[in-house]
């Protein structure tokens, strides 16, 4: 300090270092000090280190409502047909398959869930039946694998991560890995772009932001056989003792 030579920094002056990582095209940082409790690196998401796959980065997404309404909504199907009619989905086909859901400490799986779409990728020239698989390694993270059918040969993998701030906000970033797509970065961000857009307005009307588990969602909400994912998500949320987006 040129104003005082002679000053000594006590050890509160010390810069606070913190441990952090690259990975998937994101730096992580780990904010508490390293602990048992704690994971020893990012969600896997093998697709997006994989030099076969190109890689894009989408956001991130400032959103008015807790993570795990956010994870909640990548994980359902039966919106398609409604909020991203014409994209995702159409009201002629509204029937989805769930899929084969799993359960485990770890997180939650589901295969075999299927769903009609008009425009299943930026680039896609027709409708299809796409095959999904989901994976919920962590409470705020999500990857989605998706497969079009009658061989077209597009490949795509898709992550959500993300930073809760609060109880009732987030910040999101989604990580696309595709194959043989001819679309640009530029137009896969744009669709990805376009896609949240339509998931905000949903997300943050839902009421309350925070999400109901355990008893405070029996008394307020009720499920359906089409949200077999969503529940089997809470319930895992449950078993990790959440409390930071839910209520």
């Amino acid at each position: 300090m040129p104003a005082s030579p002679d000053f000594q920094p006590p050890p509160g002056h010390a810069t606070t270092a913190f441990e952090a990582r690259e990975a998937h095209g994101l730096v992580w940082v780990r904010l508490d000090a390293p602990g048992a409790e704690l994971p020893d690196a990012p969600p896997a998401f093998a697709e997006a280190d994989d030099s076969a796959w190109r890689r894009v980065v989408c956001g991130p997404y400032a959103v008015a409502t807790s993570a795990p309404r956010l994870v909640e909504n990548f994980l359902d199907l039966s919106h398609f047909g409604f909020v991203h009619e014409g994209w995702l989905g159409e009201r002629g086909h509204a029937q989805v398959m769930s899929g084969v859901v799993s359960e485990s400490p770890e997180g939650v799986q589901v295969l075999k869930a299927r769903a009609w779409q008009p425009r299943g990728y930026a680039e896609a020239e027709g409708g299809a039946w796409i095959d999904y698989a989901y994976e919920v390694p962590h409470p705020y993270a999500a990857l989605l694998r998706k497969d079009a059918s009658d061989g077209d040969p597009v490949r795509n993998a898709i992550a959500l991560f993300i930073r809760p701030d609060g109880d009732e906000a987030c910040t999101a970033w989604f990580v696309m890995a595709t194959q043989n797509d001819r679309s640009s970065d530029e137009s896969l961000i744009d669709f990805q772009d376009t896609v949240f857009a339509q998931d905000r307005p949903v997300v943050e009307s839902q009421s309350p932001k925070a999400l109901p588990i355990g008893r405070t969602a029996r008394v307020s909400e009720v499920h359906g056989p089409a949200d077999r994912v969503s529940s089997a998500y809470r319930r895992y949320l449950q078993r990790l003792g959440i409390a930071l987006g839910t209520c």
